[in-house]
């Protein structure tokens, strides 16, 4: 079960704590007929520096975590061998070695880098030399879904075992957004000069998306068991807590989406990580364009999805 967010107080960095109650929660205008509503809370943004096509594959888990690096981190980059997307989002830059070595590739606050772990057999050694305190946000995909909820994604114990340098916890806390087995193959690709979105969205009982479309997401559904999805026009969706699901343009080769909590009386509450954003951007604004339905589409959709 997904330990709440409360729970941060418990991971013993109340750096963090005071950081994420200070991005604050935007509320979103009523629709028609609404008496409800939602809102959300951006974690994070950084321009994606690499053009690349990411695929989650079904059953793999998705694992979206925070670090926070303090002045003089020195030490072993979680060795998960799989795609990896890494936010730069507040503080000093990092200073990145391959397998310890002496060439420094500097992660820079602000940009989103791709990385492949599978191609990192010993590693890769991360320092904070600024005098700031560094905090990311990191994507892991095809995680194995046997690991624990706020576990880092180390892989196999060989990877740490032969790794360049050890891991170390000085100047080391994390957080943990979400994490679930993808429902479905999830596309994600980035694109360089655009934008990486981390948000997170509380809905109403009875709240209603109306059609849309938005760049290339996935969301982790994280609590509430009625919160359904219309793709289309016949095909309905039940998320689940703790499932990742495809929510990009064409998805389900489908042109528009909507949503609605069904419940009566709990709130949904769920993850998104958007991809190929715009740049030019506010921060807290959702990655969205409203669209009408499709030509003929007037019901609320009668096919459940099940694969």
């Amino acid at each position: 079960m997904r330990k709440p967010l409360k729970q941060l107080a418990l991971l013993g960095f109340a750096a963090l704590a005071t950081s994420l109650t200070s991005v604050g929660v935007a509320k979103a205008a009523f629709g028609p007929g609404e008496v409800f509503g939602f809102v959300w809370t951006e974690w994070g943004a950084a321009e994606s520096q690499q053009t690349v096509a990411i695929t989650a594959h079904q059953g793999k888990s998705l694992v979206t975590q925070r670090y926070i690096l303090q002045p003089g981190f020195d030490g072993l980059w979680p060795t998960h061998q799989g795609p990896q997307s890494v936010m730069m989002v507040e503080g000093g830059g990092l200073n990145t070695y391959e397998g310890c070595g002496t060439e420094m590739v500097p992660w820079e606050t602000g940009k989103a880098y791709y990385r492949d772990g599978s191609t990192s057999p010993t590693g890769l050694r991360v320092t904070n030399a600024s005098s700031d305190v560094t905090q990311l946000i990191v994507t892991y995909v095809d995680v194995s879904p046997d690991d624990n909820f706020n576990t880092l994604p180390w892989g196999d114990q060989a990877n740490v075992n032969g790794a360049c340098t050890a891991p170390s916890t000085e100047g080391f806390k994390h957080h943990e957004y979400g994490r679930g087995p993808a429902a479905t193959d999830i596309p994600w690709d980035h694109e360089a000069g655009t934008m990486t979105i981390s948000m997170q969205w509380d809905v109403a009982p009875r709240w209603q998306f109306v059609w849309h479309t938005h760049p290339p997401t996935f969301i982790t559904h994280l609590r509430g068991t009625g919160f359904r999805e219309y793709i289309g026009c016949d095909i309905t969706l039940d998320w689940e807590p703790n499932v990742n699901y495809l929510h990009s343009p064409g998805a389900y080769s489908r042109p528009q989406e909507r949503a609605r909590n069904i419940d009566y009386d709990d709130n949904a509450e769920f993850m998104t990580m958007f991809t190929k954003a715009p740049k030019q951007r506010t921060r807290g604004q959702i990655p969205v364009e409203f669209t009408a339905p499709p030509d003929g589409c007037l019901t609320d959709g009668t096919v459940t999805r099940t694969d």
